[in-house]
């Protein structure tokens, strides 16, 4: 009956030219067109185009000629019912289909998604601020940069500069094998990558797969300081800390060192304490077991006393027992 009344409701929609137009990204198009063809079919069922979630769509080979798993697609068509083992499903039959991105749009898209994956595969923990005084840390920039950004990061380390063993790793920064060799062949406590701004074009390279590996796999605390803060990259949310320019990459690490020297400060006053506290138990120590000893030694000495009394009174019984052996003997 559900499925009468929602085929009435919709019926005619096609004939009166009630259409409906929806955007989305094409999921499974490759696999439903190989069945389509394997069974023979000119129409092609069941693609998923995610459209702020799953819509399933219909359209004959014709319309999806040219089109690719990733395409991101403006579709019109009208709503129609289909019963799929038991269950009532509103899917789409497509009668026009056209690609509102540009070539090199499309590229981009898929490439962003391919990254996407690959972040998703990855599953980045994230690392903790090391609690040392002392620390050091890499810092990987463009070395044919005119902006000064390893300025910008320095004036905002400020004098947490003197506490860190900075190594400046200069590189071509638009090349993504070179990032993340530099990424990798970083052992430090602390893991910097700063830029300056730029087009979206630019940044393309912190989106990269390569580099996001390489970074997920780091060990160190890695902050990023790449671009101005309209700028965002993949290789932000993978990082421990993002910055929005890399003078604010230079601050937090100030800030950083500033709270593990306080909680260090804390820690040595807490061990202070306890050591104290400890010395005076040894020393009540000390003081009950001198007294144990001497309370010891007097005992002995009355005991030593006692036994020589006792020794004493025994030969002067066994003198007189002699004495009044020899009366009775007489």
């Amino acid at each position: 009956m559900m499925v009468e009344v929602a085929r009435r409701e919709l019926k005619g929609w096609s004939d009166k030219g009630l259409l409906i137009r929806v955007y989305g990204v094409l999921m499974n198009l490759e696999a439903q067109r190989a069945y389509s063809k394997s069974r023979g079919w000119n129409t092609v069922y069941g693609v998923v185009l995610d459209a702020e979630g799953p819509l399933a769509i219909n359209a004959s080979r014709e319309v999806f000629e040219g089109c690719d798993d990733g395409d991101m697609v403006e579709i019109v068509g009208y709503p129609t019912i289909k019963v799929i083992r038991g269950e009532l499903k509103v899917q789409l039959d497509v009668l026009h289909l056209r690609h509102p991105e540009s070539e090199d749009d499309q590229n981009r898209r898929k490439v962003v998604q391919s990254n996407l994956a690959a972040l998703k595969a990855l599953k980045p923990v994230r690392n903790v601020f090391p609690l040392q005084s002392r620390l050091s840390v890499d810092v990987i920039y463009s070395g044919a940069s005119a902006a000064q950004v390893d300025e910008d990061f320095y004036n905002g380390l400020g004098e947490a500069a003197g506490r860190c063993q900075i190594r400046p790793v200069p590189i071509r920064i638009t090349s993504a094998s070179e990032v993340a060799e530099a990424i990798r062949s970083s052992h430090a406590d602390i893991l910097i990558i700063i830029r300056g701004g730029g087009e979206d074009v630019d940044f393309a390279v912190f989106n990269n797969a390569e580099v996001l590996s390489a970074l997920s796999e780091a060990k160190a605390y890695r902050v990023t300081g790449i671009g101005h803060s309209g700028n965002s990259t993949l290789a932000d949310l993978i990082a421990d800390f993002s910055a929005a320019v890399p003078a604010q990459a230079g601050s937090h690490i100030r800030e950083q060192l500033c709270q593990v020297n306080k909680l260090l400060g804390e820690y040595e006053g807490l061990v202070k304490k306890q050591m104290s506290e400890i010395i005076e138990l040894s020393e009540e120590v000390e003081s009950v077991s001198n007294g144990s000893r001497a309370e010891i030694n007097r005992l002995h000495e009355i005991i030593k006393i006692k036994s020589s009394h006792t020794k004493n009174i025994k030969t002067l019984w066994a003198v007189i027992a002699i004495l009044l052996l020899i009366l009775i003997i007489k």
